[in-house]
């Protein structure tokens, strides 16, 4: 026959019931969510169009192991294969686990990768490194010019490094001097950013007759020198 519980006098039936329950406490168990296991093939890639990692997914025993995957990145690009690059994809695991590799699309900076399934979330960090020039290779689009201060002449610079094309976003300086003084010409050249393939252009144009030489450079790296010659213009004729 089962004890009766006495209350003592002065207790409100609310504080005998919360006794009640606190007695029970330790048989109630609340389950954790189910969590993913996020994995890179490496923590840093170096920002060219060769290089990518692998972004893997494992599901917990608890989800489907078909259940879909959705990646995101907030800079570069993943690839799901089959389907073209995005910040976010789609992928439908297999045995549990699902991939998607990114890549970093000329982006420089600390990727922040996201993978979401059935509502459970995991995030890792990759470092998106630059790849900065060792040398530059200077082209211009002619050699010559009439100098009436409209017509350009396009020097384009090819920055390259040790680990393929250098990064988009560095910046290129393209720096002028008379051909025969040496001296500077401020008016022309300036800095340019470099594109997603490496390259930087400037357009070049001089309304006074002049041979000037055209050059570029990139943190350590420079180029050889270009002579471009803004030729005098025509005299009217009386």
């Amino acid at each position: 026959m089962p004890i009766p519980r006495i209350i003592p006098r002065g207790w409100s039936v609310l504080a005998a019931l919360s006794l009640t329950l606190a007695g029970c406490t330790d048989s109630i168990s609340v389950e954790e969510p189910a969590a993913l296991n996020l994995l890179a093939s490496a923590d840093s890639l170096v920002s060219n169009s060769q290089a990518s990692v692998v972004v893997s997914a494992e599901l917990p025993p608890s989800l489907p192991r078909n259940t879909e995957v959705v990646f995101s990145t907030s800079l570069g690009r993943l690839i799901n294969p089959g389907a073209p690059s995005d910040r976010k994809v789609t992928v439908r695991a297999r045995d549990g686990a699902a991939e998607a590799r990114l890549i970093p699309a000329g982006e420089v900076g600390t990727a922040y990768v996201t993978a979401t399934a059935a509502g459970s979330t995991a995030q890792i960090t990759v470092e998106l490194t630059p790849v900065l020039p060792e040398s530059i290779d200077l082209f211009v689009d002619r050699t010559a010019a009439p100098a009436d201060g409209s017509t350009a002449v396009t020097a384009t610079a090819v920055l390259r490094g040790a680990a393929g094309t250098a990064s988009r976003g560095i910046p290129v300086s393209f720096q002028a001097r008379d051909s025969a003084t040496q001296a500077p010409v401020s008016a022309l050249g300036g800095v340019m950013l470099s594109d997603t393939a490496g390259t930087a252009r400037i357009r070049l144009t001089s309304p006074v007759a002049r041979t000037i030489l055209i050059q570029a450079f990139a943190g350590t790296a420079e180029s050889e020198a270009r002579s471009i010659r803004f030729t005098p213009l025509p005299t009217p004729a009386p």
